[in-house]
């Protein structure tokens, strides 16, 4: 991890809410671009569905991340793993991402099957 990276995250261990605002402004920009890169490139449709409005699907999984970073960083994750910042973010992001398009599937696959079914009973 480097040097400034590990000042603001042990500033914020230790309270100082303004080295996490400046995390997210440092790294905001990572999240983005992984959740649309992601969702352009997975065969669901979801990015179809983005453009039709569904922004706060992304708000939703910025602030799942930055609570999920947060979590890790009081529990020292970071030190006790070596990991970098950036790496634990990303992959962070990919989980929660990930976790979305499931979901999605999921819905899509019961939204079906009731579907189907209510039209075979007619």
């Amino acid at each position: 991890m480097q040097t400034d990276e590990r000042a603001l995250v042990e500033q914020f261990i230790n309270g100082d809410e303004k080295a996490f605002k400046k995390i997210v402004e440092n790294y905001e920009g990572l999240i983005r671009k992984i959740y649309f890169s992601t969702m352009e490139n997975n065969s669901y449709g979801m990015h179809e569905k983005m453009s039709l409005g569904y922004v706060s699907l992304y708000e939703d999984v910025k602030v799942e991340v930055w609570h999920g970073l947060s979590v890790a960083l009081k529990k020292n994750f970071i030190f006790e793993h070596n990991e970098s910042l950036k790496r634990l973010i990303k992959v962070i992001t990919e989980r929660r991402v990930q976790d979305l398009i499931d979901k999605s599937y999921r819905h899509r696959k019961a939204t079906y099957i009731e579907t189907v079914s209510y039209t075979h009973l007619r």
